[in-house]
């Protein structure tokens, strides 16, 4: 017998309670794949923004050395992921300040798309098609963007 076999696989649901029964982080096969889960997309958000935070502090770094000052209204900043790139081999400080900003708007589609995969393994349909519609909506959403 497991250590956490005695352990109920789901909070018990108390009559005054609003809230329901939910699995127990940790207690029997599906608990624990849900904390696996939990860990995993904190990690990815917390990773995500740190490595957002980095890069465009290293894009101001690289200005202030360049410039001295931040850059006047009228200097062309990329506006694109192309743009981007390109003032990345060309190690543009805007340009990586951009990258920054682009990798802390993903790491939350990268959540969804991790809750996703999650909700798939455990083949929970309900909240695999919720979170799918919602995947979709963000990646239309940056497309009609983009086409603007």
């Amino acid at each position: 017998m497991s250590a956490g076999a005695d352990r109920p696989a789901v909070r018990p649901f108390s009559p005054g309670s609003t809230q329901p029964a939910l699995p127990v982080p940790g207690a029997g096969p599906a608990g624990e794949h849900i904390e696996r889960v939990e860990i995993l997309v904190g990690h990815l958000l917390r990773y995500g923004v740190a490595l957002a935070a980095v890069i465009m502090a290293a894009g101001l770094v690289l200005l202030l050395m360049r410039s001295g000052t931040a850059p006047h209204p009228s200097v062309p900043v990329p506006t694109s992921i192309s743009e981007v790139l390109g003032g990345l081999l060309r190690l543009d400080p805007t340009a990586l300040i951009d990258l920054g900003l682009v990798v802390l708007i993903l790491t939350p589609v990268l959540r969804v798309a991790a809750s996703l995969v999650a909700f798939a393994i455990e083949r929970d349909r309900t909240y695999t098609l919720i979170t799918l519609i919602v995947l979709i909506v963000l990646v239309a959403g940056f497309a009609l963007g983009a086409a603007e």
